[in-house]
């Protein structure tokens, strides 16, 4: 996880989860969306949803 935690840092600014899963070399399914939730929940990261994008398109801070 720490990883994972490292590719989150070095971008200051908002990623979208597929740059995440890009980022920590990931596969897109329920193990991403549970360390994202861990992630959220710990309130490491908070995800947003811009106005014209969609849940999978969303930004996490």
């Amino acid at each position: 996880m720490l990883n994972k935690v490292r590719a989150l840092a070095k971008k200051g600014i908002g990623l979208t989860r597929n740059e995440i899963i890009e980022a920590c070399k990931l596969t897109s399914g329920g193990g991403t969306t549970q360390l994202l939730d861990e992630l959220t929940q710990s309130g490491f990261i908070t995800p947003y949803i811009p106005f014209d994008r969609t849940a999978k398109k969303a930004f996490t801070n």
